[in-house]
Formats: structure tokens, sequence, C-alpha cells
């Protein structure tokens, strides 16, 4: 397998962010040996501090590196041989897969999601799909609503409107699609269900309590006892069926947590989910639980020892460093493995090194969205 998860495949806008080229890096932590991972070449001079780290913690990952991070690479792979963020155009052009290209280009819109679930006959949350700013005030939802971009991604593009002062401040400047989506009740909580789909049919992953910072996604838990496939499989099985490959998920809202009174699917994620890029790695460290979350830490790499918090084999417990791409700009993501117990003092322990913050929420995030 060889993985390119350059992140501008799933939104343009990345493109605009200094040190974008980067994350595609990330890969590592999910890739196992035997694996290629594509990575640009200004990480490498992080490479052995970063195995070092892996090897310490009992992480299997690729062995080799292909210091080109350009999608040329994947042509001799083959649509099945390939791992990649999205599958976007770029990807599309040298792994062709019409069916594939397709469907992700249409669900990664929410309007479209939400039109085409509803007449599948799964449950959303009562939605105004609106192309633009036009006549938007006369959606007929009570307030406050939530005002989405149509096309974002890890809760961005998202404002509460409690009146229509503030749905008219919202949308002043939105040129783009959007939806108008009724406010849930409250202690609703927000889960992420993931599938793989392939030629042989679609695979149920997980299921993983978001951790939210705001309207933010920060992070992952799990396990989580709350079942949501009797919602999310048809969905997924129709979207396999459809042409849909790879690893996907859909971002689920429970009402009556964790007694599953009321279920309603929010998005679809045609592509690699957040939570992916903690639940591989933990699988690979045997994990029995554990929260996934990103962080501020140090900007200078070299002062990231995790000393006594590092994840041990021997102890099944501890931190690994899962997303260290960023850390330039202050920010990493970290997989964070035992009792919840424990997770709760060795996140004390991270919070009290110097140059290390933790987002505001680190529990599942029961609000309104």
């Amino acid at each position: 397998m060889i993985y390119n998860h350059r992140m501008e495949a799933i939104c343009d806008a990345y493109s605009l962010v200094p040190g974008h080229e980067r994350w595609g890096g990330i890969a590592l932590a999910v890739s196992c040996p035997g694996d290629v991972v594509q990575m640009h070449p200004s990480l490498r001079p992080l490479e052995p501090a970063v195995r070092a780290h892996y090897d310490r913690c009992g992480l299997p990952v690729a062995e080799t590196i292909l210091w080109d991070d350009g999608y040329h690479a994947l042509e001799a792979a083959g649509r099945d041989g390939i791992s990649v963020s999205m599958f976007g155009n770029e990807v599309h052009r040298r792994c062709p897969d019409a069916r594939w290209r397709t469907v992700v280009d249409r669900f990664q819109d929410k309007n479209a999601f939400v039109v085409w679930a509803r007449g599948f006959g799964a449950p959303v949350p009562r939605t105004v799909c609106v192309p633009h700013g036009r006549d938007a005030r006369n959606h007929g939802l009570a307030y406050p609503v939530f005002l989405k971009d149509a096309v974002s991604l890890a809760g961005l593009g998202i404002d509460r409107c409690m009146d229509e002062l503030d749905l008219a401040d919202a949308i002043r400047w939105r040129v783009d699609p959007f939806q108008i989506q009724e406010a849930l009740p409250p202690g609703t909580a927000f889960l992420n269900a993931q599938y793989l789909g392939s030629d042989a049919g679609c695979d149920y992953v997980t299921t993983t309590r978001q951790i939210l910072d705001g309207w933010s996604h920060r992070g992952n838990s799990w396990p989580e006892p709350v079942c949501v496939r009797k919602v999310t499989d048809p969905i997924a099985h129709e979207l396999v069926r459809l042409g849909m490959r790879g690893i996907f998920g859909f971002d689920v809202a429970v009402a009556g947590y964790p007694d599953l009174t009321r279920v309603w699917v929010l998005e679809c994620n045609p592509r690699w989910n957040g939570s992916s890029y903690f639940w591989f790695p933990a699988q690979k460290l045997g994990a029995k639980a554990w929260t996934g979350l990103v962080v501020s830490c140090p900007a200078d790499f070299n002062s990231m020892d995790l000393g006594e918090l590092e994840f041990r084999p021997a102890s099944g417990e501890g931190i690994v460093l899962v997303d260290w791409t960023r850390t330039d700009s202050g920010s990493a993501s970290v997989l964070v493995v035992g009792t919840p117990e424990r997770q709760r003092d060795l996140l004390r322990g991270l919070s009290s090194r110097p140059g290390w913050a933790l987002p505001a929420q680190t529990g599942a995030k029961t609000d309104q969205r």
C-alpha cells in the first residue's frame, strides 16, 4: 500500500495555509511495515526522532518513505494499492474510478447529502438548504438555528444564530451554498461512525465520540457504548453500492445520551475522518481505551520529549505522538492510551509541561449543534 495523505485534496483552502505541504506525514502513524508513505522533503530532518519515538512505543510503521509527495507516484500502484486522504480529481487522474470520484464529489456537499439522506429515509435534523443568501431568513425553523457551510470540515464554518439579526449577520459575507439546521435538544452527544468500502462490499470499522471545542473538532474517544449502526449501516452500504471506496464516515447526533432516545445523521465524510488517524494506531497498539486530542505543543520539536508520559508496551499505557507534522506551528495530535482514570492523569501530566496545552473541552461534547 502506498499512502499519500496530502490534505489539500480535502479542502482547497488548505493550500493557502503555510506549511500545509507537511501535513500528509500524519499517514506514517497509520501505515504498516511493507507500506510506502509519501512525504514532503521538509519533514526529512524529523524522521529519526519520530522513528525513535515509535520504536519505543512499539508502534509498527512503514520502513519506506518516499520523499516526494507528488500524485504521479500512485499510478503504478493502481486504485486498490493506494490510500489517500480523499479521492479527489488529482488522484482520479492517476488512478481512474469515475464512480468513486462521483460519489465523493456529491456527498462532500452537506446540502446534497441531507437531501439524498432524507429521500433515502435516514433521520436527519430539520434542515433548509440554501444555494445563496437570498430569502434565507424565511426558513420556517424556530430559533436558535445553526448556519453551516455546505462544504467544510472539522466544525469550521458553523454559526449559532439566536434570532434574525444573528442570521443576517452570519450570511452577510457568504457567497457559497450553506444550510440552516434546527438546534438539537440540550444534552445531545456527537459521534462518528466509520466504514471501509471495497469491491467486496462495506465493512463497519468503529464508532467514536467526538470531542469538540465550541463547534470545532478537537479529538475523539473510544470505546463508545452507544451503537448507531441500525441507522448508519444501511446508508453506508448504499454509498458503497453507489461507488464509495476506502475509509469514509458519518457524523451522528444522539439525544437522550447514553440511552439512545433519538438519532440523527448530520453529514457524510467521504474521506478519511479525523478519528481515523487515532483509531488505526490505537488498533496496532492493542489499546483497550483511548482519547485522541489536538493539543498545543512546543514549536521546537527537539524539546517535545514526553519522558515518563510516553506510551510503554509493557504497561499498555501512555501517550503517542500521532501527528507531528504541525509542531512548527505549535500544534500536535496525541493518542492517550489507558483507563479513563489513567488518561486523566496522563493529560494532567502533559498540560503541566512547558509549552503544552489541552483544548478547553476534553470530554464527549454534549451540546446543541
